[in-house]
């Protein structure tokens, strides 16, 4: 199987990349494929999107969570990857990890998520939330800073919620737990932590 997916990609003159994402509408999702156009099209090479919604999504009635098989389409189909681990939101770095590990040989990037033996792309999410929670001090007087966290598990949300409790510290301010709620990154969770907040 290997070497008929070698032979297909030696037999295309143009790369084709692959983008594994877990959708394309959200404004993070369409400024990362934005860019990946861009560059696709000054390399002249080929990029398929396969927006295959979150791994680990738990069955419901829309059956949203079976849009994770559209990754198996990239197998054999082209001739590199990018993914945005977003797409494990909701799954262990390990099961990440191990959701990369599918893919090899294939050259991989990875954005926002570093995983061992792949080239990855990182945020600097601890330098960027301590700017956002010092900016809300300085600037604007605060005192009582709400905290929205992601999912657990989730190393990005982890080192946010480090960068602003440690600001908080670093002025002097308590970190109440009424403050803080549980999200995952998605526009409903952050709207019911608004409510629960609000209440």
């Amino acid at each position: 199987e290997k070497a008929k997916r070698t032979r297909l990609r030696a037999q295309r003159a143009r790369p084709t990349l692959g983008y594994l994402t877990p959708g394309l509408t959200a404004a993070y999702d369409a400024i990362l494929l934005a860019g990946l156009i861009e560059a696709a099209h000054e390399r002249d090479a080929n990029l398929i999107s396969f927006p295959g919604g979150h791994l680990g999504s738990l069955p419901d009635s829309s059956f949203t969570y079976q849009r994770t098989t559209l990754y198996d389409l990239a197998l054999g189909a082209v001739d590199g990857l990018v993914i945005n681990s977003t797409l494990g939101n909701y799954v262990t770095t390990q099961e990440l990890g191990d959701f990369y590990n599918h893919y090899r040989p294939l050259p991989v990037v990875s954005i926002a998520e570093a995983i061992p033996g792949v080239a990855s792309i990182l945020v600097d999410n601890e330098r960027g939330m301590r700017d956002v929670v010092v900016h809300l001090i300085e600037k604007h007087g605060c005192r009582r800073i709400a905290f929205i966290r992601g999912p657990e598990d989730n190393d990005e949300a982890e080192r946010r919620y480090h960068a602003y409790t440690q600001a908080l510290a670093e002025y002097g301010l308590p970190s109440n737990p009424d403050l803080v709620t549980p999200g995952d990154f998605l526009g409903p969770s952050g709207a019911a932590a608004i409510r629960l907040l609000m209440d």
